[in-house]
């Protein structure tokens, strides 16, 4: 039972398995693997695991010349498969473009700078991964306490600066934030900020929504070819400080993207003529209107980390959520994105 705890671990966190498994024993494992991401409780899967199977693991660190103790983990291996499937379960976010293996060092690299190789794809500067994040984050899996505090703060920085939102850093910005909810007995349900929900009151993630619109309104009118959109621009002023800059926005996009579609008029290679202007102007100046009159008082001057974080989800589900390829709603930044260190 213990070989068979250590290769269900080793399959988890991302590593190859002792070299003398056999080939069946790595299948079985794998489909153990399937079935506990999926939340089939161990005690179902294989009762064997549950009675008593300790589990240890030792986290070291270079120090110098020496090798220093991080963290040492010692738990039946029921607790250990529980708190893998907790940390699955808070990750898990839709939409998700790519169905790529999520592991923690893709999680940490998205901690990192980005900028564009010659082939227009996406790489991440592995060099400037603190260790000490990662180890903190290893951690916080294996034991199930809170993700690092400085983790969501370093995405939300790496997103200001880099502008680039892809479907693994939405995903541990959800993460961390639905985690602290749990701990602090704030969360509603289980599958909170899993997916688009038109009935939720955060002012944040309307806020997101809004934003999102606002830009959807910019390339339907001039197409997604243009220099920069409002994303680019805007982005991160409008997740820190929406008083800010949000009533210009509203105003540039009602007196010149959506009159501009309203009138018929679009650059857009997916729209299909006239008409189809006209409905795609009317439809967005719908909901941004319904969104916006929700604020009538006034935007909020400035958001914590939290509401960024809600900010951000909201705009990437209604981004790229519930829409056709053909209407500028896919997420193709995941397809750009090259998971290897610079």
């Amino acid at each position: 039972m213990a070989e068979e705890a250590e290769g269900l671990f080793f399959g988890v966190f991302g590593n190859a398995g002792p070299a003398e498994t056999e080939e069946a024993e790595v299948k079985k494992i794998s489909i153990l693997l399937e079935r506990l991401k999926k939340g089939e409780p161990l005690d179902k899967l294989d009762p064997e695991l549950t009675k008593g199977v300790r589990f240890h693991v030792l986290g070291l660190a270079p120090n110098a010349a020496r090798i220093s103790i991080r963290f040492y983990f010692d738990d039946d291996f029921h607790e250990l498969v529980k708190n893998y499937q907790d940390y699955v379960a808070d990750l898990r976010f839709e939409p998700r473009a790519a169905d790529r293996r999520i592991t923690i060092y893709n999680l940490v690299l998205r901690t990192a700078p980005v900028r564009g190789d010659q082939n227009n794809q996406i790489k991440f500067d592995g060099e400037q991964i603190s260790p000490l994040l990662a180890g903190e984050l290893f951690r916080s899996i294996l034991t199930g306490d809170r993700f690092p505090r400085a983790l969501l703060a370093q995405i939300l920085m790496r997103v200001r600066t880099d502008h680039l939102l892809d479907s693994l850093r939405i995903s541990m910005i959800k993460a961390v934030i639905v985690r602290d909810m749990r701990k602090e007995g704030r969360l509603p349900r289980e599958d909170y900020l899993v997916r688009s929900d038109p009935d939720d009151p955060n002012p944040a993630r309307r806020l997101g929504k809004l934003f999102a619109l606002l830009e959807r309104a910019q390339l339907a009118a001039l197409g997604d070819k243009i220099n920069a959109t409002v994303k680019d621009k805007y982005l991160g002023t409008c997740a820190v400080t929406p008083a800010q800059i949000f009533s210009k926005l509203i105003r540039n996009a009602e007196e010149h993207h959506l009159k501009r579609l309203r009138n018929g008029h679009s650059d857009a290679e997916w729209i299909k003529d006239a008409d189809h202007a006209r409905r795609v102007g009317a439809a967005i100046s719908r909901d941004t209107g319904r969104l916006a009159a929700t604020f009538a008082d006034s935007f909020p001057k400035q958001h914590s980390d939290e509401e960024q974080g809600f900010f951000l989800i909201g705009y990437y589900q209604e981004r790229f959520g519930s829409r056709k390829a053909d209407d500028g709603g896919d997420p193709a930044d995941d397809d750009q994105t090259n998971d290897g260190e610079e």
